[in-house]
């Protein structure tokens, strides 16, 4: 069978799936060369992105110099299967969703989505191509006469209705293994320097508080001092997933703890004794002490205390989820009408979730970018939390507070 008729074949099983397969297009499908009937077929096909697409690949057959429509199909087809896979984000299934695309030696990975729109990918041109040769691939696969009607109703009925969460999984050999193909595509993906697209809502937007650009405007401070803080900024703002950037905001905290004590060790160098006890208890400077961060939260205590209540409050699954996470294999739990608990439970909270994110110990929660939707009440909380985060940390630079701000450049040492 020639290629031209094989994609001749295609567009009448085509045709019958959407029921459009009249006279007109039976008479093209007899007599007309493939461009004919492709534009004969255009003419009759219902509005559909996924159609749209089957149809230029298509196209692309016609107008692709190096393709002479008359050679046998066998040599343009290197597939030796194709199926289509739904993946879902249940716990219980070994593959959640990785948005990536990539045909390679092995085979291809294809979202339904990708065919639908692949401008999010970025990728190269020349991997774009590669997956639209192979996708042509599966197209000429379905046309031949060895595939029934209900086969291909079966296959491009999810492609038409742009099924989620599933890929067309492309096989260049006998050993039709999804998981083997499915995982050796991921990493080989990730070795070209490519990057998954993530849900967007595991992206976290900064908003812009006009109040603190206003107050910089107008201050006649020297904010040199905070410089360094400023580079974590760009960093944070440089991340988009929610994850990294409260990674990057916790460095923020960090960086305002050690400010809180240098400033401290400053205040008191001009008593050696207690300037040398301030310096020995930085050597012994713990990753978190509560004292610390109720140093750097003094001035927002009752604010921070009354926005945690409420959130847990008002939302039991909210609250499970925290105590999960707070205490995990016991069974205690926030005393919400109590605000000195809210406070120090919002404190720890802050701690642990950095974490989750950097640990993988089977006593912790381990969250992801992949796995942080199967806990999206955690989600909301990372989100509100950030931009409750983002005002109190850089209103504290903007406004030079008392404890993290150096009363001079220089430290007497004697």
């Amino acid at each position: 069978m020639s290629i031209e008729q094989c994609a001749k074949d295609f567009l009448k099983r085509l045709s019958l799936e959407l029921d459009i397969f009249d006279a007109d297009l039976e008479l093209s499908y007899e007599t007309d060369l493939l461009g004919v009937v492709i534009n004969n077929f255009k003419l009759k096909a219902p509005e559909s992105v996924a159609v749209m697409a089957i149809t230029n690949s298509l196209e692309g057959l016609t107008t692709d110099t190096t393709i002479d429509l008359t050679d046998d199909i066998n040599t343009y087809i290197s597939l030796k299967s194709v199926e289509i896979s739904y993946l879902s984000r249940k716990k219980e299934t070994k593959f959640r969703i990785r948005n990536f695309a990539l045909a390679s030696p092995i085979g291809a990975i294809i979202p339904i989505k990708y065919i639908e729109n692949n401008d999010p990918y970025k990728i190269s041109q020349a991997e774009k191509d590669n997956i639209e040769r192979k996708f042509r691939e599966v197209i000429l696969f379905f046309g031949k006469n060895t595939i029934t009607q209900d086969e291909f109703s079966g296959f491009f009925s999810k492609v038409i209705s742009g099924a989620k969460n599933t890929v067309i999984a492309v096989y260049n050999s006998t050993n039709k293994n999804f998981v083997n193909l499915y995982s050796k595509s991921y990493f080989l993906y990730l070795l070209k320097g490519n990057r998954t697209l993530f849900p967007q809502d595991v992206i976290h937007d900064y908003k812009v508080e006009s109040s603190l650009i206003s107050s910089v405007n107008t201050s006649t401070n020297d904010f040199t001092q905070f410089f360094e803080v400023y580079d974590v900024i760009d960093e944070y703002h440089h991340a988009n997933d929610i994850l990294v950037k409260y990674l990057k905001l916790y460095q923020v905290i960090e960086y305002l703890i050690t400010r809180t004590l240098l400033v401290k060790i400053q205040g008191n160098s001009s008593n050696q004794n207690l300037f040398l006890r301030e310096m020995t208890s930085l050597a012994k400077y713990d990753d978190f002490d509560k004292s610390n961060f109720k140093t750097v939260f003094k001035t927002n205590e009752v604010d921070l205390g009354n926005w945690f209540k409420l959130k847990l409050s008002t939302n039991a699954i909210l609250k499970a989820t925290v105590e999960e996470l707070l205490y995990p294999n016991e069974s205690k739990t926030i005393d919400t009408t109590n605000n000195g608990a809210i406070y120090n439970a919002l404190l720890i909270l802050i701690y642990k979730l950095r974490n989750t994110v950097v640990h993988n110990k089977e006593s912790e929660i381990h969250l992801t970018i992949h796995n942080i939707k199967l806990r999206p009440e955690l989600l909301k909380l990372i989100n509100d939390l950030l931009l409750k985060l983002e005002l109190i940390l850089f209103k504290k630079v903007v406004d030079f507070e008392d404890v993290i701000t150096y009363k001079g450049k220089n430290l007497a040492l004697y």
